[in-house]
């Protein structure tokens, strides 16, 4: 399989979301949505100041695509207008089709734990979210969300030790696992062909994924740089 070249790059700029969180924003101008499409959009949020982020993103509507929140550290304590609400924790993914319409909230709070006779808080909290478009023929089906537990999502690591997460789509040949497949499987109901992956790679490592021809492909760093 030919190896597609990068088209371009992009930084990701900080601006404000909900009630005036910092985010960092990789992409979601218009100007290169005909690049990134069907994704509409990537943040990634957090701060390690909770008051930098406690403030959160109160009640507000989506509708005609899809949101992937993936919390990586933290918890963001959801609810909406379908009556659903709960907790998203570190590791934790939500995916949620917003169809023909919702209204939700998403407060982000600092990661909790019990210690002893006291409840401690790690303040720093990060995490990140995806906009899928919908297609024409999806756009008002009914909302629905995908809630993923961490330790739900599968995972594996290849012969160069690259640990990989499976959010969506499949991964194969790798060793003792053979293949990964996601547990988001018929995204859309069966409209869409999306694979999210998440991987923690070593220095000088090489990751392959094969991506089918008119499919666009985006990878976002967290840290240090490829």
């Amino acid at each position: 399989m030919p190896i597609r070249p990068v088209a371009f790059v992009l930084r990701a700029v900080e601006t404000r979301e909900g009630a005036g969180v910092k985010v960092r924003r990789a992409f979601g101008d218009p100007l290169v949505a005909h690049e990134t499409d069907p994704f509409l959009l990537l943040d990634d949020f957090g701060s390690r100041y909770p008051h930098e982020y406690l403030a959160g993103f109160p009640w507000h509507p989506h509708r005609g695509f899809e949101t992937v929140t993936y919390v990586i550290k933290g918890e963001v304590h959801h609810e909406d207008s379908t009556g659903i609400r709960g907790v998203l924790n570190s590791g934790d993914v939500q995916w949620m089709t917003a169809g023909s319409g919702i209204f939700h909230s998403e407060m982000p709070k600092p990661a909790r734990r019990v210690v002893g006779d006291r409840v401690e808080e790690d303040p720093e909290h990060r995490g990140i979210q995806l906009w899928i478009n919908l297609p024409p023929r999806l756009k008002m089906v009914r909302p629905h969300y995908r809630n993923l537990r961490g330790g739900n999502v599968p995972s594996g690591t290849t012969d160069d030790g690259i640990e990989v997460r499976v959010i969506a789509g499949r991964v194969s040949g790798l060793p003792g696992t053979g293949t990964i497949e996601g547990p988001v499987a018929n995204v859309s109901i069966e409209a869409q062909d999306v694979s999210y992956l998440e991987l923690l790679m070593p220095p000088e490592s090489r990751f392959e994924y094969p991506v089918r021809e008119g499919y666009t492909a985006i990878a976002y760093v967290l840290e240090g740089e490829v």
